[in-house]
């Protein structure tokens, strides 16, 4: 007996029991949350059979063509473009937990804490409804939360800015919308080292290391996409529609319901510390904001669903665990 209460006391165990559930609610949640048709679906699926060699680069809609790193990984597994895009997506699902969790960690959560956030991640209706879908979402976010990470966890040296450059130009294969963490980054870095007499040299160096190659993988993009597609796809009149009716969709609903109470109560054990300026909760507010021209965007381009809030869980979940954490003022301020 005292064997299995040590066991189950370890932290790895504790984990791996948490990827356990994550692993099988991205099995059972599409069956009660997710039945409905994906009209993406297909234009991923044809690009699995293009690096298949069973069709067309062009048989994908233009606007997926530069999304090809799920498709590539997935073609490897010998089964049907679906069940392989899923597969992809439950691993980058999985990663993300892992490295969320990290993350958490590294922002000095006490181990109870970090499991509640890994828990509300995990039930996170997005994270049930589309961690497995045959989409590109999964690994989107990986990619923004594996920058998160590498940022918290390796030393303010240039090289970690080029590895997270690194990172994010192949990021930008499975979703444009990683960008949107460059400038987060930058910002949490100007407001981590503070106002110095070689502020502004430092910055422009991280801005080239960190932004470069992603901006290339971005222009090459552009070489595959029309730069005038997204722009001819923007229309104010949908914006009311979109905001009237896909809103209230079930899973969108529930979605911002789950992100409604995290943050009402975030704010509210957290409001003092905001307003006395705690970098922690500042970073994490920028970080959410930073990621808005992109809800922004899809609200005008067309109906965005539940997937477009899912990043913003990984700042709203820390932001209510410092509301009850028992860390230190002096913590929080640094």
């Amino acid at each position: 007996m005292k064997f299995f209460k040590a066991l189950f006391n370890r932290e790895i165990v504790k984990l791996g029991l948490i990827l356990f559930l994550t692993f099988l609610l991205q099995l059972i949640g599409p069956i009660f949350f997710a039945d409905y048709p994906i009209p993406d679906a297909k234009e991923y699926k044809a690009l699995v059979e293009f690096f298949r060699g069973q069709g067309a680069f062009t048989d994908a809609g233009v606007i997926w063509r530069g999304r090809v790193l799920v498709p590539l990984i997935a073609s490897i597994f010998p089964f049907d473009p679906l069940i392989s895009l899923r597969i992809v997506n439950i691993v980058f699902t999985l990663f993300c937990v892992v490295f969320f969790y990290q993350i958490l960690s590294l922002l000095k959560f006490r181990n109870k804490e970090r499991f509640l956030g890994i828990f509300l991640f995990i039930i996170a209706v997005p994270t049930i409804t589309i961690g497995s879908t045959p989409l590109t979402d999964s690994a989107g976010l990986f990619f923004v939360v594996f920058s998160i990470y590498l940022y918290l966890r390796l030393d303010n040296k240039p090289k970690k800015f080029l590895l997270i450059g690194i990172i994010l130009a192949i990021g930008v294969f499975s979703r444009e919308s990683v960008l949107f963490i460059i400038p987060v980054l930058i910002l949490w870095e100007i407001i981590e080292i503070g106002v110095s007499k070689n502020i502004i040299k430092d910055i422009a160096l991280k801005i080239l290391l960190i932004g470069t190659l992603p901006l290339l993988s971005f222009i090459f993009i552009r070489i595959l996409v029309p730069k005038s597609y997204l722009l001819d796809q923007i229309s104010f009149s949908r914006l009311l529609e979109n905001l009237t009716v896909e809103t209230f969709e079930a899973t969108t609903l529930a979605t911002i319901g789950q992100l409604s109470v995290i943050l009402i109560i975030g704010i509210f054990g957290n409001f003092t510390k905001v307003i006395k300026k705690s970098k922690k909760l500042w970073k994490l507010i920028i970080g959410a904001g930073g990621f808005l021209p992109e809800l922004i965007m899809v609200y005008l381009i067309g109906p965005p669903g539940n997937r477009f809030f899912w990043i913003y869980f990984i700042f709203a979940i820390p932001f209510l665990l410092y509301s009850f954490s028992n860390l230190r003022v002096k913590d929080l301020k640094n």
